[in-house]
């Protein structure tokens, strides 16, 4: 337990953001490296409050313990789950502190995201379930993924039709999107 508290007190400190509301998020030369809970593609759509395709209209940095970023968004399609025409939810890092790698989203540009609910006083209405697990790029009709699910793979597209717009990352999943719908509607059946 004590490891964990100093994993995470170090991870703060790298990050530039204090346990102070008023903090500044300030961008980190080494990044946020943090560990996930593994959701299989299965358990994220069985736990998503929420499987939408958005465009991202605006996002803002909230400052805090851990730098976020709420981002505004249009839905485009509405997968499984309620929502409005508009909804606002939180991405971990901001601001050049970003986690495990992942670019903060810029408006204009469209995701599927699977989000849950937040629960409490919270800045926005939903949160990214496992993060990058969760969150499938648009790119016409294919979707590029950070993570590789096996669960996948027999909807994956060649990478190399796309290697000119991408760096080339072994974790890098390209799918599908109507087949990805597909498997999105069989599971929340």
């Amino acid at each position: 337990m004590r490891r964990f508290i100093s994993v995470l007190i170090v991870l703060f400190v790298m990050s530039g953001c204090g346990f102070v509301g008023n903090t500044k998020c300030s961008p980190s030369s080494m990044g946020i490296e943090a560990e996930r809970e593994w959701y299989s593609f299965k358990d994220s759509v069985e736990q998503a409050d929420l499987i939408v395709e958005v465009e991202i209209v605006e996002n803002s940095i909230i400052n805090g313990y851990m730098c976020k970023t709420k981002h505004t968004a249009k839905v485009l399609e509405n997968f499984g789950g309620e929502s409005a025409q508009e909804i606002t939810f939180l991405q971990e890092g901001g601001n050049g502190a970003l986690v495990n790698g992942n670019e903060i989203f810029q408006p204009g540009e469209r995701y599927i995201l699977m989000l849950k609910e937040t629960v409490g006083e919270s800045a926005a209405q939903f949160w990214i379930l496992g993060d990058e697990l969760s969150t499938y790029k648009v790119d016409g009709d294919s979707l590029i993924r950070t993570m590789e699910y096996e669960e996948l793979q027999s909807i994956e597209i060649d990478h190399m039709n796309h290697m000119n717009d991408l760096e080339d990352d072994e974790n890098m999943q390209i799918v599908d999107r109507d087949e990805l719908i597909n498997k999105v509607k069989e599971t929340r059946k």
